[in-house]
């Protein structure tokens, strides 16, 4: 999918740098990762950041291959990472600094476009036309 990420944003004026970010989240400081096998210096701070919340969210979602993880042993595995120079370790740090107060809880999902939680998408109203 990464690739396909950018075969779809590429074209699109203005996506120049979300599409970098956007496609180089499988890349490795190392150059092991994909689709191009990008090393360190080719990784600007927001591909190396997307990386590893990428990761991150993998091990902690469930999925069918295998169950969520907690905050501490999703952390443990992006600093074994992070000690192979797969990815970023101060990047790394910060992760586990903002998700540690969210260890067998939900963090809280922001709010786009001004919809609250409870409403959701079909209780927001269509904005006024002007």
């Amino acid at each position: 999918h990464a690739e396909l990420t950018h075969t779809l944003l590429k074209d699109i004026d203005g996506f120049e740098r979300i599409c970098l970010w956007a496609s180089s989240h499988h890349e490795k400081l190392d150059g092991s990762g994909y689709p191009w096998g990008k090393k360190a210096e080719a990784l600007d701070f927001n591909s190396r950041l997307l990386g590893c919340i990428d990761i991150y969210q993998a091990v902690t979602e469930e999925r069918p291959y295998h169950p969520g993880r907690k905050h501490r042993e999703a952390a443990g595995i992006l600093y074994a990472m992070a000690d192979k120079g797969l990815i970023d370790q101060a990047i790394v740090k910060d992760v586990d600094q903002v998700f540690a107060g969210y260890d067998g809880v939900d963090a809280p999902a922001p709010e786009p476009f001004g919809i609250t939680h409870n409403q959701g998408i079909r209780g927001a109203k269509a904005p006024a036309e002007g």
